[in-house]
């Protein structure tokens, strides 16, 4: 636009006047002085867009952003605009590493690649973009253009072109492991052609996202928790960043590697326990899990051997230790009252623990976890109701567990539930069986709090608290049902056990093992 006279004036708006004030805010930052750029560009950078969200990746590093969730006002921008604005949220990421660097970014949208090379553009959104761009650029002192890569070609096409598909790893975590891990926390060790993370855009159609939605609860339920432990992805994630390997796929060797890594803190039985996730990770991919191989056949038959497969088994805890716990126990106190009704519940049932107790209010599953709904008081004692167990996985049957009443004794677990119920009632429905007060809230007892417990109940009596865990009720409760001539098909059958696991756990004492004795000499005698 020209002036008539050049002392004519011009109040300047739009475009022009938010490129001075560029100039002007620039100007006030700048020292005057840059350095020589790098000869060799950087050319790992690739972004893309779509209407549900964009993404880039840079090196080993990735973002992700929902429009809808992250940025709203971009769901009504033009295919272009969000290019652009997925390139700028590039830049604005990665910036502080370019310094002194030349950038080439790689993107499938014509318009783009030519409104950065020209670093103009009619469109005021696109010209927002790109001084924000240039601004970083300014600041950290790198000097970027744009190339076009054809959309079959972007590293980035194939994860967008499945739009409603998450990569496996990704599903893994999200379905199978609770707490959820962190993708960031996974990703870093993986490959950038194969693990990109996108969550873009949705299914055509409300009929498909329903059905999906069910797919994903199906998968949600496939394995059981011992399965996919945190602990062990955890462990097998660490051993990667380790040795700066990838997660997937992993070579025999590296496996091997593992093994050894494990092999200085777990015994050989816990180390399989370790190795499955590797097995289902490489199963989710649809690779050959690398311990299908005599090489490992090989290490695993070695490790074997030279570890052993001791078992330390936790001990078992008796009537006797109960007894001495209680003379500790103030049953005033919620806390307390709510722990011994715990404890003989869980000798009585012979409940494992992850039916017992919840992780908190929130986190309780009243479908894994007993709930007071679950309890049924009567004249001859409690029943307890049990839908979902190690062994009862597929909803096949209901297991209903008797537990008696004990006349004119603390040993009780019917007197004990009913006092504790008495004293916190469930503030819920359903509600976890054993709560207690903090301070006039009610609170779960968790698994933790339950065995801080009653290791400092057994210091306080001189017991080596570290031969004792949560374990060693069910431990108990088998081997005192044995002492007292219990058939070993009842005890299997009280305890859920599906196979002759459950004899690993009964530990006769010297008295019931004398009687054996005794019965041998009666029967020489005669």
């Amino acid at each position: 636009m020209r002036l008539k006279q050049d002392w004519h004036k011009l109040r300047m708006s739009g475009e022009i006047l938010q490129d001075i004030k560029w100039w002007h805010d620039f100007m006030s930052t700048f020292n005057g002085k840059s350095f020589f750029l790098a000869k060799v560009p950087i050319t790992s950078v690739v972004t893309d867009a779509c209407k549900s969200g964009a993404g880039g990746f840079y090196h080993s590093d990735w973002f992700y952003v929902n429009w809808v969730e992250d940025y709203p006002f971009a769901t009504q921008l033009h295919i272009n605009e969000l290019e652009a604005f997925s390139v700028a949220l590039a830049v604005k990421r990665w910036a502080q590493n370019w310094r002194g660097k030349r950038i080439i970014v790689y993107c499938d949208n014509a318009a783009t690649v030519s409104c950065i090379n020209k670093c103009t553009s009619k469109n005021a959104i696109l010209m927002s973009f790109l001084r924000e761009l240039f601004w970083l650029s300014a600041t950290y002192n790198f000097h970027i253009i744009a190339k076009h890569v054809p959309g079959k070609e972007n590293i980035l096409a194939d994860h967008i072109s499945q739009l409603h598909d998450l990569t496996y790893c990704e599903k893994f975590l999200r379905f199978y492991v609770q707490p959820p891990l962190l993708v960031s926390d996974l990703v870093k060790h993986m490959s950038s052609n194969a693990f990109v993370f996108f969550y873009l855009g949705s299914l055509a159609s409300k009929e498909m996202t329903s059905l999906d939605s069910i797919v994903a609860k199906f998968r949600n339920h496939t394995y059981a928790e011992s399965d996919v432990s945190e602990l062990f992805i955890k462990s097998y994630m660490e051993f990667c960043r380790r040795i700066n390997i990838a997660l997937v796929p992993l070579s025999p060797l590296n496996l091997a590697r593992y093994v050894a890594y494990l092999s200085a803190r777990l015994q050989f039985n816990s180390i399989n326990n370790y190795l499955s996730i590797i097995r289902l990770l490489h199963l989710e991919a649809g690779i050959t899990s690398p311990l299908e191989s005599f090489f490992m056949d090989s290490v695993l038959k070695g490790a074997k051997r030279v570890l052993g497969c001791t078992v330390h088994s936790k001990l078992p805890l008796t009537p006797k230790i109960l007894n001495e716990i209680f003379t500790l126990l103030s049953l005033s106190s919620s806390k307390d009252l709510c722990f011994w009704a715990a404890c003989l519940v869980a000798f009585f049932s012979f409940l494992r623990k992850s039916n017992l107790f919840a992780p908190s209010l929130s986190g309780f599953d009243p479908v894994r976890q007993l709930s007071r709904e679950d309890i049924t008081f009567h004249a001859e004692g409690v029943r307890l109701r049990v839908v979902e167990t190690k062994t009862i996985q597929f909803s096949e049957r209901v297991l209903e567990i008797p537990l008696p009443r004990v006349n004119n004794s603390h040993l009780c677990p019917s007197k004990a539930l009913l006092l504790n119920f008495k004293q916190v009632p469930a503030i819920s429905s359903p509600s976890p069986v054993f709560l207690y007060l903090v301070q006039g809230k009610v609170t779960p007892l968790t698994y933790a709090t339950f065995v801080k417990m009653l290791k400092h109940y057994l210091s306080l009596l001189n017991y080596d608290s570290t031969k004792y865990s949560g374990h060693s009720f069910r431990r108990g409760g088998a081997s005192f049902a044995l002492e007292c001539g219990i058939p070993a098909d009842h005890i299997q059958s009280q305890g859920d056990w599906k196979s002759d696991a459950y004899k690993l756990y009964l530990d006769p004492s010297f008295a019931h093992r004398q009687k054996v004795m005794n019965k041998f000499a009666a029967a020489l005698g005669r």
